[in-house]
């Protein structure tokens, strides 16, 4: 299938993120600490929605074996694991 693009490829990656945001809220209201192993794409969209301070989508962009800990205020710390 191909990618879209212009207009099509914008709407399709505000649905991605509306998704991520969904399920992560989804998550958040399970009475317990909970993990969150997923793309760096993800994690973006996520953090993008929730994080405090506010950023943009790609102010959250990770690398390889690095990501987040977020508290349930939102507040968060960058993390690296090597």
């Amino acid at each position: 299938r191909a990618q879209p693009v212009g207009e099509g490829r914008v709407v399709a990656v505000a649905q991605f993120a509306g998704r991520c945001a969904t399920a992560f809220e989804q998550i958040r209201q399970q009475d317990e600490d909970c993990a969150v192993v997923a793309h760096g794409g993800t994690l973006m969209a996520i953090m993008e929605k929730f994080a405090v301070p506010k950023g943009g989508y790609f102010d959250f962009q990770v690398g390889n074996g690095e990501g987040f800990v977020m508290e349930e205020d939102g507040r968060y710390a960058r993390i690296a694991i090597k």
